[in-house]
């Protein structure tokens, strides 16, 4: 992902964050446009470590359970 920021901001703007109650993410073995859909165990593919770090450290994630 390259702009998470942009992400949450469009998602807050078409739906709102406040009404976002879980999201589902898994790491991936193929990269954006590889049209395959393969899960990797998460930190060991595509996204990385780096990616779920910033996720869950988000300021949207604080409170979150």
């Amino acid at each position: 992902m390259n702009d998470f920021d942009g992400v949450m901001r469009q998602l807050d703007d078409v739906i709102g964050l406040e009404r976002v109650k879980a999201v589902h993410v898994n790491d991936s073995q193929f990269g954006l446009s590889s049209h395959k859909d393969r899960h990797a165990n998460i930190g060991d593919g595509h996204l990385g470590i780096p990616f779920f770090t910033r996720m869950v450290t988000t300021r949207v994630c604080h409170g979150c359970r």
